[in-house]
Protein backbone atom coordinates (compact mmCIF):
# COMPACT_ATOMS: atom_id res chain seq x y z
CA UNK A 1 0.00 0.00 0.00
CA UNK A 2 1.58 3.63 -1.05
CA UNK A 3 0.08 6.97 0.69
CA UNK A 4 -1.74 7.39 -3.06
CA UNK A 5 -3.85 4.78 -2.30
CA UNK A 6 -5.31 6.67 0.66
CA UNK A 7 -8.12 8.57 -0.82
CA UNK A 8 -9.00 10.80 2.01
CA UNK A 9 -6.96 14.06 2.18
CA UNK A 10 -6.76 14.42 5.42
CA UNK A 11 -5.34 11.07 5.94
CA UNK A 12 -2.84 11.57 3.69
CA UNK A 13 -1.53 14.50 5.27
CA UNK A 14 -1.41 12.59 8.29
CA UNK A 15 0.56 9.83 6.76
CA UNK A 16 2.69 11.57 4.28
CA UNK A 17 6.64 11.91 5.32
CA UNK A 18 9.53 13.77 3.98
CA UNK A 19 13.20 12.67 3.65
CA UNK A 20 13.42 16.12 6.51
CA UNK A 21 11.31 14.39 8.47
CA UNK A 22 13.13 10.88 9.00
CA UNK A 23 16.32 13.18 9.09
CA UNK A 24 15.22 15.06 12.22
CA UNK A 25 13.83 11.73 13.90
CA UNK A 26 17.15 10.45 13.27
CA UNK A 27 19.25 13.65 15.10
CA UNK A 28 16.92 13.36 17.82
CA UNK A 29 17.56 9.82 18.56
CA UNK A 30 21.06 10.46 17.94
CA UNK A 31 21.13 13.44 20.34
CA UNK A 32 19.09 11.23 22.43
CA UNK A 33 21.57 8.15 22.84
CA UNK A 34 24.41 10.87 23.28
CA UNK A 35 22.59 12.65 25.79
CA UNK A 36 22.15 9.40 27.92
CA UNK A 37 25.48 8.25 26.99
CA UNK A 38 26.62 11.56 28.97
CA UNK A 39 24.61 11.58 31.73
CA UNK A 40 25.41 7.40 31.86
CA UNK A 41 21.90 6.68 32.83
CA UNK A 42 20.96 3.67 33.43
CA UNK A 43 19.56 1.08 30.95
CA UNK A 44 15.63 1.99 30.29
CA UNK A 45 13.42 -0.07 32.28
CA UNK A 46 10.34 -2.38 30.33
CA UNK A 47 6.99 -0.94 29.96
CA UNK A 48 5.01 -3.50 30.85
CA UNK A 49 1.21 -3.39 29.05
CA UNK A 50 -1.40 -3.75 31.39
CA UNK A 51 -4.94 -5.02 29.78
CA UNK A 52 -7.05 -3.07 32.07
CA UNK A 53 -5.41 0.44 31.41
CA UNK A 54 -6.88 0.24 27.64
CA UNK A 55 -9.06 3.19 26.74
CA UNK A 56 -11.13 1.05 25.15
CA UNK A 57 -12.14 2.26 21.25
CA UNK A 58 -16.18 3.10 21.01
CA UNK A 59 -18.46 1.71 18.71
CA UNK A 60 -19.08 5.47 17.03
CA UNK A 61 -15.33 5.28 15.71
CA UNK A 62 -15.05 9.30 15.53
CA UNK A 63 -16.15 9.90 19.63
CA UNK A 64 -12.77 8.45 20.56
CA UNK A 65 -10.97 12.23 19.64
CA UNK A 66 -13.78 13.79 21.32
CA UNK A 67 -12.53 15.45 24.38
CA UNK A 68 -15.73 14.65 26.22
CA UNK A 69 -14.72 10.36 25.80
CA UNK A 70 -11.60 11.49 26.80
CA UNK A 71 -12.68 13.17 29.83
CA UNK A 72 -14.66 10.50 30.70
CA UNK A 73 -12.15 7.65 30.73
CA UNK A 74 -9.71 10.12 32.98
CA UNK A 75 -12.54 10.14 35.56
CA UNK A 76 -13.17 6.24 35.01
CA UNK A 77 -9.08 6.21 35.74
CA UNK A 78 -9.11 8.12 38.60
CA UNK A 79 -11.92 6.77 40.21
CA UNK A 80 -10.75 2.91 39.35
CA UNK A 81 -6.97 3.15 39.94
CA UNK A 82 -6.21 6.29 42.17
CA UNK A 83 -4.69 4.38 44.77
CA UNK A 84 -2.64 2.37 42.20
CA UNK A 85 -1.57 4.40 39.07
CA UNK A 86 -0.76 8.02 38.33
CA UNK A 87 -2.46 8.94 34.46
CA UNK A 88 0.58 10.18 32.35
CA UNK A 89 -0.56 10.60 28.02
CA UNK A 90 -3.25 9.78 26.38
CA UNK A 91 -2.73 9.37 22.44
CA UNK A 92 -5.32 8.48 19.94
CA UNK A 93 -4.49 8.37 16.24
CA UNK A 94 -5.30 6.69 13.05
CA UNK A 95 -2.57 4.41 12.02
CA UNK A 96 -1.80 1.98 9.06
CA UNK A 97 -2.94 -1.49 9.49
CA UNK A 98 0.58 -2.24 8.83
CA UNK A 99 2.47 -2.41 12.63
CA UNK A 100 6.34 -1.70 10.96
CA UNK A 101 4.78 1.46 8.45
CA UNK A 102 2.68 2.99 11.24
CA UNK A 103 5.57 2.81 14.05
CA UNK A 104 7.54 4.43 11.26
CA UNK A 105 4.96 7.30 10.92
CA UNK A 106 4.78 7.60 14.88
CA UNK A 107 8.17 7.68 15.39
CA UNK A 108 9.15 10.69 12.70
CA UNK A 109 6.10 12.62 12.99
CA UNK A 110 7.29 15.22 15.55
CA UNK A 111 9.99 12.79 17.72
CA UNK A 112 10.74 15.46 20.59
CA UNK A 113 7.10 14.81 21.57
CA UNK A 114 7.87 11.38 22.15
CA UNK A 115 10.96 11.60 24.47
CA UNK A 116 9.00 10.62 27.39
CA UNK A 117 8.64 6.83 26.18
CA UNK A 118 12.67 7.38 26.56
CA UNK A 119 12.93 8.73 30.01
CA UNK A 120 11.94 6.00 32.65
CA UNK A 121 8.64 7.87 33.17
CA UNK A 122 6.35 5.25 31.53
CA UNK A 123 6.14 2.09 33.31
CA UNK A 124 2.79 0.84 32.67
CA UNK A 125 0.48 0.88 28.68
CA UNK A 126 -2.64 0.48 27.41
CA UNK A 127 -3.15 -0.06 24.29
CA UNK A 128 -6.51 -1.21 21.70
CA UNK A 129 -6.58 -0.95 18.74
CA UNK A 130 -9.33 -1.94 15.68
CA UNK A 131 -9.98 -1.55 12.17
CA UNK A 132 -11.05 2.13 10.87
CA UNK A 133 -10.92 1.04 7.15
CA UNK A 134 -9.55 -1.16 4.21
CA UNK A 135 -6.22 -0.01 5.02
CA UNK A 136 -6.60 2.16 8.07
CA UNK A 137 -7.05 1.33 11.76
CA UNK A 138 -7.96 3.36 15.17
CA UNK A 139 -5.28 3.29 18.41
CA UNK A 140 -5.09 4.37 21.70
CA UNK A 141 -2.80 4.74 23.77
CA UNK A 142 -2.63 5.24 27.86
CA UNK A 143 0.31 5.69 30.13
CA UNK A 144 0.60 5.50 33.48
CA UNK A 145 3.34 4.96 36.34
CA UNK A 146 3.29 4.08 39.80
CA UNK A 147 1.30 5.86 42.59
Amino acid sequence: MSISTIKEEKFQKIFSRTEEDFKNASNFFKELYEENLKEKKENLSPIVEIEELKMPIPENKEELFSDKYCQRFKSRFTRKFSERFVLGKIRCDIVLENPEFSFLLFITESPKRKKYLFENEVKYIGIDYTGYSDDLALISIVTSDDK
